[in-house]
Parts: C-alpha cells; structure tokens; sequence
C-alpha cells in the first residue's frame, strides 16, 4: 500500500508547532492566509495580530462628547430657554422633564444665579422659565418674584 500523503491542513499544524507565527506557517506549507487562520480558529489559536491604525480609530471631540453624554447641565438649560418662544414660559417640573435633566441634577444647577434672569416664582409659589424680556415683564406684574 501507498503512503498517504499529508493534507495542507496537517502540515500546516507540523509547521505552527515549529513556528507560531500562523501567517509564516501558511507560507510555508503553501497554504493561503485566510484558511490558515480558519483552521487556526477552529483548533482555538488565535494569535492574528490587531489590526488598529491611529486613523481608523472611532474618536468623538470634546464638545461632542459633552453634548452627547448631556454632561453640561447650564448648556442644556440654556439651549431650552433659547427655545422658548418669546412671550412664552414653561412650568419648572415639565421644562426640567421635556429637558431630560434628573431631580437631583435639576436642584444643583437651577437655582444657580446665572438662571435668576429665567425664571419667575408666581404668587401660587410656582417656577416658571422663560426669556430674560418675558420673565422681566413677568416680574413687573403684582406678586410675581
């Protein structure tokens, strides 16, 4: 009887264990890349190396990431003052609500006096927000602090 011969996939196996390098190993017993790191898969060798280059890199820029995470609370008031329509206001709680800004993170930065051109406190102990010629208008009304 003949001698069988060795299938690439065997020989390609002798070669990985006199050279780890699965790239150089394929080479070697005249395999191509993609099935050498197949059959490296499949015996559970992943040795490829990484494939990350400085420009294909996923960055986001600082303002970005700011503006995406919601990190600046007075950014994001002011944005939604500056949607106000003039001559219009907004309650606190649904200004804060349609704002997507927590109780907790609303207490801190609200009441800071930055926003005391904003807002208006009604003679029924309600907030209300607006722009700085509504709330003045407001203010000049009996009761209104």
């Amino acid at each position: 009887m003949a001698k069988k011969e060795p299938t690439k996939k065997e020989l390609f196996f002798k070669e990985l264990k006199k050279n780890p390098d699965i790239k150089k190993a394929a080479i070697a017993v005249g395999l191509n890349e993609s099935s050498a790191y197949r059959y490296a898969r499949q015996a559970g060798i992943n040795n490829r190396p990484a494939k990350t280059k400085a420009g294909k890199i996923r960055k986001v820029s600082i303002n970005q990431l700011i503006d995406e995470e919601r990190l600046d609370v007075k950014k994001i008031i002011h944005d939604g003052i500056a949607l106000l329509g003039s001559r219009a206001v907004a309650y606190d709680d649904s200004f804060r609500r349609d704002l997507q800004i927590t109780q907790d993170r609303w207490r801190e930065y609200s009441r800071d006096p930055e926003f005391e051109d904003f807002r208006a406190i009604l003679p029924n102990k309600k907030t209300v927000w607006g722009r700085a010629e509504t709330i003045t208008e407001l203010k000049e009304m009996d009761g209104v602090i």
